[in-house]
């Protein structure tokens, strides 16, 4: 730098001088040396072998950590081991549930098969009873009928005898005798032959009336006459 003057290159132109600080100046004034070229690494034979305590310390990690991986494949074995067994109890639970279901099912498909034909049965039995009960019907429309004309018939020959004193252990017999005293105070001639029927009927009367069917409508009006000719001069006699 001629003169004294800075060069137009200095890049310290124009500025003041920069002022280092202890510290820097005594970091810069250290110098590292170099080791000698000739210094070598030795090993003696009662030092142990760098690479062998390596090989060793890699050894243990790797046993350390495939036995940590073996103990994680046994638990998840384990698992899934266990979870297995619990898929199995329950899959075998379900059949046990669905057949118990599906037996309930026959049991009541069976009911209601049975319900089915009991019904059957009872629409049948109904059916024969309604039929029965028809003809029952009629045949007491009939019975009616026939019972009515028998009335009727009855009535048109039969005339009924009241205050006639009753006998213990009376019988048929015994009411024809009665009648044919009766027949004689009235002057009727009231012989079996011209009876067809005689007996007692019930009544609120204690001496129960006696009803006689006469075998023809003439000798039933014939003792009506007579009957009449009789209180006629019993009442004229009494006068």
């Amino acid at each position: 730098m001629p003169g004294g003057h800075p060069s137009p290159s200095d890049p310290h132109r124009g500025r003041f001088p920069r002022r280092l600080s202890p510290l820097t100046k005594a970091l810069r004034s250290v110098k590292v040396c170099d080791p000698p070229a000739s210094i070598s690494v030795q090993h003696y034979d009662s030092a142990p072998d760098l690479r062998l305590l390596l090989d060793t310390v890699t050894e243990r990690k790797k046993r350390k950590f495939d036995h940590s991986d073996s103990n994680i494949i046994d638990v998840m074995k384990e698992m899934f081991n266990a979870f297995a067994r619990d898929q199995d109890a329950r899959f075998e639970r379900l059949q046990t549930t669905i057949s118990n279901l599906k037996e309930q099912n026959n049991e009541l498909t069976l009911s209601v098969e049975l319900m089915s034909s009991k019904y059957d049965e009872f629409l049948v039995k109904i059916s024969e009873l309604e039929s029965e009960r028809k003809k029952d019907k009629e045949a007491i429309y009939f019975l009616e009928d026939k019972i009515e004309y028998l009335e009727r018939k009855s009535k048109s020959t039969g005339i009924e005898i009241r205050n006639l004193p009753k006998k213990t252990g009376e019988t048929k017999k015994d009411l024809c005798s009665l009648i044919q005293n009766f027949g004689n105070s009235i002057n009727v001639d009231m012989n079996q032959s011209c009876v067809k029927d005689i007996y007692r009927i019930r009544s609120k009367d204690a001496s129960n009336p006696i009803l006689v069917e006469f075998t023809t409508v003439i000798q039933k009006e014939t003792v009506l006459e007579n009957v009449k000719a009789f209180n006629k001069t019993k009442k004229i006699g009494e006068n």
